[in-house]
């Protein structure tokens, strides 16, 4: 491949193709419109670039949502389609995706994507081939990125491009809770810790696997889960290669002692950093803020997993915002910005239920609907959702 060209890897579940790297695409959701064969270049379907700043790719196939990944996106980058400035979501330093569903009809439309500043070397450089198998493409397109996932993790597509780890799998045996990661690509040496709330280390291991003593998890809660936290440090030549980490609750002594193991169904993991929190189940993820949401979502949308925005934490902000107009205005703004997004599957108000007006659910073309398992006001677009709320 020439230097800044753009290529292209199928596979049998998602497609990959950046500029000057790979493209991911949810085949399932969106499907392909342009036939596409193992080594295509994508300039053959019309592709070009112009000057050095630019690259202009037919949307002709572009249905619902691309991810781009490049060594050089950590430099800004502007997105138009047919030259209306689109929602940009950045998934940390090496990859952004564009949400093309609510802009972009399927035909002569144009997507352009404009660097704030010349990439060294004057264009994209091309990342490592991945030469992942249909059988891993596949792993990865399950819900949490692996059949039989046991907790749902801060997933991380780390600075490495061509190295990820993807995902963790607990399991109980022997009366120690054994963690498992899952990695594409070589990410050097791994060093597991489990820590407690505190962030005393209760366990350490290196490679890819880790167990914890049950007796070590001593503290047992009845109306909430017993908070603890799992890192992951990959180390190549020194060098600090990704950072991953998960927290994970254990809702009951009852539950962790049952030998069918741990499972979604039985632990909602409660993820807690700097103030936030999530609540998963193998049907649906409820994010409680706006940190860092963005990237969250374009996670989520990578590995085919629904969210639900729960608002009451964004009460705060609209009360900063003064009068009911302002915090109504504020949170049209919050819905308008980020319901295009694939992955949003409805809204849970709660306490925040009061900010919105009748005439803003109306302006918006919001539809109040059944509350969800945890007694929370949902909104959905369109007719109610019907919630498969057995599997939470």
């Amino acid at each position: 491949m020439a230097e800044g060209g753009i290529y292209m890897e199928p596979s049998a579940t998602r497609m990959v193709l950046s500029l000057g790297g790979y493209w991911l695409q949810d085949k399932a959701s969106a499907g392909i419109s342009v036939p596409m064969e193992k080594g295509i270049r994508v300039d053959q379907l019309g592709a070009r670039r112009t000057l050095h700043r630019r690259f202009i790719l037919p949307a002709a196939f572009l249905q619902q949502r691309c991810v781009f990944y490049s060594e050089s996106l950590s430099i800004p980058a502007r997105v138009y389609i047919n030259n209306i400035l689109a929602h940009v979501y950045y998934t940390r330093h090496t990859a952004f995706s564009v949400a093309c569903n609510d802009l972009l009809q399927v035909g002569d439309n144009e997507i352009r994507i404009e660097f704030e500043q010349v990439p060294e070397g004057g264009s994209c450089p091309l990342l490592p081939p991945m030469n992942l198998s249909e059988e891993t493409w596949s792993q990865l397109a399950e819900p949490l990125g692996w059949p039989g996932m046991g907790i749902f993790g801060d997933l991380g597509i780390c600075t490495t491009p061509w190295a990820y780890i993807v995902g963790c799998q607990a399991i109980r045996a022997d009366d120690q809770l054994i963690f498992t990661i899952k990695t594409l690509g070589d990410l050097g040496s791994l060093h597991l810790f489990v820590v407690d709330e505190e962030g005393k280390e209760l366990a350490y291991s290196s490679g890819d696997r880790i167990a914890v003593p049950c007796k070590v998890l001593e503290t047992w809660r009845d109306s909430e889960p017993t908070l603890y936290r799992l890192e992951v440090q990959a180390i190549q030549n020194d060098r600090l290669m990704d950072h991953w980490m998960i927290s994970f609750g254990i809702p009951s002594l009852a539950d962790f002692q049952s030998d069918q193991g741990l499972t979604l169904s039985k632990i909602t993991s409660e993820l807690v950093k700097n103030g936030e929190a999530y609540r998963a189940s193998d049907k649906y993820l409820w994010i409680a803020n706006l940190h860092r949401l963005e990237e969250r979502l374009s996670l989520c949308d990578a590995l085919g997993q629904k969210v639900v925005i729960s608002l009451p934490p964004l009460t705060k902000y609209a009360e900063k915002a003064g009068d009911a107009l302002q915090r109504n205005k504020l949170l049209e703004t919050l819905i308008e910005h980020y319901w295009p997004h694939p992955s949003v599957h409805a809204w849970a108000l709660g306490a925040a239920t009061e900010c919105f007006s009748a005439d803003a659910l109306k302006t918006l073309r919001l539809t109040a609907v059944n509350k969800d398992p945890f007694q929370r006001p949902l909104l959905s677009m369109g007719a109610p959702l019907q919630l498969q709320t057995q599997h939470l």
